[in-house]
């Protein structure tokens, strides 16, 4: 006697195996910094300049246009003041801190300084801004309400880069 045969139709299962078969090797995940940096497109490249002594970073559609060369004076007179003001041996060392100025950045408006690649790298900022300061509105130095608002702001600025880079963080002066 003959035993019936029973037809399993594999087509379900052939499907479902080819569906959950790798592909190849999953790409590596990269640090979310390197991925960051990945993405990030200079949006131009700086012409560098000495203002009053300082390197100064400055996009070059600035030297171009009659308010952007407005703002360049400007900036050198507030360096030109902050000359007279700080005592000659601090003014040295505080003219090898870097100031990048840019017309008009797309995402951040307050004047500041860049103490961390990393924090501009996952943020999608240019990591070229690393221990800069960075004015990224440049008509700012020409706006009178906010030089009667902060009519010492790159100082301000430089004082932070100055205390990151020259004083450092654990300077007799900073910790009283």
């Amino acid at each position: 006697m003959r035993t019936p045969s029973i037809r399993i139709d594999h087509r379900p299962l052939i499907i479902l195996l080819i569906c959950f078969l790798p592909w190849g090797a999953a790409p590596a995940q990269e640090s979310p910094a390197k991925d960051a940096e990945r993405r990030f497109q200079p949006r131009f490249d700086p012409v560098q300049e000495k203002i009053e002594g300082w390197t100064v970073h400055i996009e070059p559609s600035l030297k171009k246009n009659p308010e952007g060369r407005q703002a360049l004076r400007m900036l050198a007179d507030h360096l030109h003041r902050i000359s007279i003001l700080v005592p000659k041996a601090p003014l040295e060392r505080m003219r090898r801190l870097e100031i990048w100025i840019e017309e008009d950045h797309p995402r951040l408006k307050s004047m500041q300084y860049h103490p961390s690649q990393s924090w501009l790298r996952a943020n999608k900022h240019d990591p070229r801004l690393t221990r800069k300061v960075h004015i990224p509105v440049a008509r700012q130095l020409l706006s009178r309400s906010q030089l009667l608002k902060h009519p010492a702001v790159i100082l301000h600025e430089l004082a932070h880069a100055y205390h990151d880079q020259i004083l450092g963080f654990d300077h007799p002066s900073v910790i009283h």
